[in-house]
């Protein structure tokens, strides 16, 4: 006898794994549904950090802007079997296909960073939505979305980037609370030095 199932998804990408079951217990291999994308509006959350995790930290990159600089991050993580959060505007996304479908393969979260790096806080509501809009369309190319994680350019954010993203299901507005400033190019060793410091992070550093 059939029976009817309704699932509550919350936004972003989906799959469905079924699995049939007879009386005498008998299982059937596992089916797999194509991918549904659901849409639809959410309250957008700020998040800076995640507690009680122990000694983990939680890897998140943007720097997607250059081909050579995005890939060499991959091939860092997958030699150590790391998994990270890319936030990559939409342009490079468009721009860098392969790549793209490389970062989804590999299994890391990807997120939206706006279409242009733009800062969102300098648009209306309208626009601010066509950005993010394009940007998802992008990912969902390859069947995957960048709902529900938000990394506004610059950590910038206001009442207005939050309502548009949570119209668009982006449950998560993704910050930071330590940034090693490694665009400024300060070597490796102080790279790691601010990664890992138990210190607070400087209020007045930024991140792109």
């Amino acid at each position: 006898m059939a029976r009817r199932i309704v699932l509550a998804a919350t936004p972003g990408v989906h799959r469905l794994r079924v699995i049939l079951r007879d009386r005498a217990g008998h299982r059937s291999r596992t089916y797999t549904s194509p991918a549904y994308r659901f849409d639809h509006g959410t309250r957008s959350r700020v998040v800076a950090r995640v507690e009680n995790v122990g000694r983990r930290v939680a890897l998140t990159f943007d720097g997607c802007a250059f081909a050579n600089s995005w890939a060499s991050i991959l091939n860092t993580l997958a030699r150590h079997r790391v998994r990270a959060a890319f936030f990559c505007p939409g342009q490079q996304v468009r721009a860098y296909p392969r790549l793209a479908r490389r970062t989804i393969r590999a299994g890391h979260t990807v997120g939206s960073h706006g279409w242009d790096h733009a800062t969102l806080t300098a648009f209306s509501y309208s626009s601010i939505l066509w950005r993010l809009q394009r940007d998802r369309n992008v990912w969902w190319h390859w069947r995957a979305a960048a709902t529900p994680y938000l990394r506004p350019p610059y950590g910038a954010f206001g009442p207005t980037v939050l309502s548009a993203a949570g119209a668009l299901g982006y449950r998560y507005t993704v910050v930071w609370d330590v940034d090693p400033r490694d665009w400024s190019s300060p070597g490796v060793e102080a790279i790691v030095a601010r990664a890992v410091s138990p210190q607070d992070p400087d209020p007045s550093s930024s991140s792109t």
